[in-house]
């Protein structure tokens, strides 16, 4: 988890920006805290995305953002699930006469095509399935009446399986710590200007 706190200089200037207005102030630092959780997540993203072959759009689905609320602490964080395994479809799943072969991470090391044998792809849908389990009679479909093995839809590794590098980036901290003091200066030069009538 990567937690995101105020920056106490900035937040003196903004509070002199606001003349000590303490409802507009907590409100604009918030505002500079979530700005950056945001980031922080599009930024986390990327970072993985440059080891596995999933696309961005769903590891940022696996990465959470608690963002800072009115009312509650001046603080947000970003953190990874651990949990959230993915369909197999989205590894670049392609179907083949043995099965699907599919491809976890990128690069030189662990590239390699990963093959799941007697497996299919279902048009329909894209997933990836296999049979397995107990014979039942089949009660609808193109085998209906006969004796067939249910299918089962598979999974890949969640994107914190894949990562290399499990522990959080080093860059990813100092991003954060950078950003918000970037994001309150914006708040700041927004204050400023509006108090001197010039928006």
């Amino acid at each position: 988890m990567i937690e995101i706190t105020t920056n106490e200089e900035a937040i003196k200037q903004l509070a002199k920006a606001l003349e000590n207005n303490t409802k507009l102030l907590k409100r604009d630092i918030n505002t500079a805290l979530n700005a950056t959780a945001r980031h922080l997540k599009s930024q986390w993203a990327i970072e993985i995305s440059n080891e596995t072959t999933l696309t961005q759009k769903i590891i940022k689905e696996t990465i959470k953002q608690e963002l800072a609320r009115a009312g509650g602490e001046a603080k947000a964080a970003v953190s990874q699930k651990k949990s959230s395994r993915v369909s197999l479809k989205e590894y670049k799943a392609t179907q083949t006469k043995k099965g699907v072969s599919y491809r976890i991470n990128k690069g030189a090391k662990g590239s390699k095509k990963l093959l799941l044998a007697n497996s299919f792809i279902w048009a329909k849908n894209g997933h990836v399935f296999t049979r397995g389990g107990a014979k039942r009679v089949m009660k609808k479909g193109r085998y209906v009446g006969k004796m067939r093995q249910p299918i089962v839809k598979r999974f890949g590794p969640s994107p914190f399986e894949t990562t290399q590098k499990r522990e959080i980036p080093v860059k990813l901290i100092h991003l954060g710590k950078a950003r918000l003091l970037e994001e309150l200066k914006k708040r700041i030069r927004f204050r400023t200007l509006r108090a001197s009538g010039a928006i």
